[in-house]
């Protein structure tokens, strides 16, 4: 797992991709996987992820995963 994640990174680096851009496009991916793992469930995916369903759905809105 450690080699893709070194992947990756080299990737995000050769297309330019900001520290921050690269953290937000982790995040968003990382969400939404979560989220379909839970059947869209909110609350689930929360409780899972160990953060605040506010929280969630905070970064949901900010990321753009639902429209």
């Amino acid at each position: 797992m450690k080699e893709n994640l070194y992947q990756f990174v080299d990737k995000m680096i050769q297309s330019h991709f900001t520290v921050s851009e690269t953290l937000e496009l982790v995040e968003k991916v990382y969400i939404e996987k979560m989220l379909n793992r839970h059947n869209q469930n909110v609350s689930a995916t929360a409780k899972t992820m160990q953060v605040h369903r506010n929280t969630l759905m905070r970064k949901i809105k900010s990321l753009g995963i639902r429209e």
